[in-house]
């Protein structure tokens, strides 16, 4: 099973799971994604950045909340990654280098 195909089954397991569970999921399609930072303001355009290789030790469901003005975290879940095997290349296929247009 390739990579793309392990994070599929994995999202597939997990959705099955938490609506047997009793949850409710957004209707969109899924996208897997890693949020690095939010309102982030950098003099680099996001076409510099260099793809990321890493292994992924953890995977965590997080409860994420605003308390008192500040966003919290919480893991609520977490389950051993990969960290045994080969890295996983992640990377953002979206940014594009304006010059290639």
């Amino acid at each position: 099973m390739g990579e793309n195909e392990a994070l599929q089954a994995l999202q597939l397991d997990l959705t099955e799971r938490l609506l047997r569970a009793g949850f409710s999921l957004e209707q969109r399609a899924y996208r897997p994604h890693i949020t690095l930072g939010r309102d982030i303001l950098t003099n680099f355009p996001p076409w510099t950045i260099q793809p990321l290789v890493d292994r992924v030790h953890t995977v965590e469901l997080m409860k994420s909340e605003q308390m008192e003005g500040t966003l919290t975290y919480t893991p609520i879940y977490s389950k051993p990654g990969n960290a045994g095997q080969r890295g996983t290349k992640l990377q953002n296929n979206d940014s594009k280098d304006p010059s290639d247009s």
